[in-house]
């Protein structure tokens, strides 16, 4: 038996790129997005909630995602490319 791997990435906004009022908002447009992008049969898609890091006058909000499939109709290279036509993210497999 095969063990099933998890890819595993974070959406990171950061008011150091973006003003503080649109940090979340751009994030959660980011989940948006790919949640329609990886709507796909046979991925299995999570996302933890957003959360907020504060630090001497920044703030950054996070979500992190989780996918799994059971498919070979469609590769890890074909989710990278959907992930990274929204944000572009280092990856990891848990």
């Amino acid at each position: 038996m095969t063990k099933q791997r998890t890819l595993t990435f974070e959406q990171i906004t950061d008011s150091r790129w973006l003003t503080t009022e649109k940090c979340l908002p751009e994030l959660q447009d980011r989940i948006e997005k790919l949640k329609v992008l990886l709507d796909i049969k046979n991925i299995d898609l999570k996302i933890e909630e957003p959360y907020l890091i504060e630090w001497e006058g920044h703030i950054q909000y996070r979500a992190t995602f989780y996918i799994r499939k059971d498919t070979k109709t469609i590769t890890w290279n074909d989710i990278y490319i959907l992930v990274n036509s929204v944000k572009a993210v280092p990856y990891k497999f848990i």
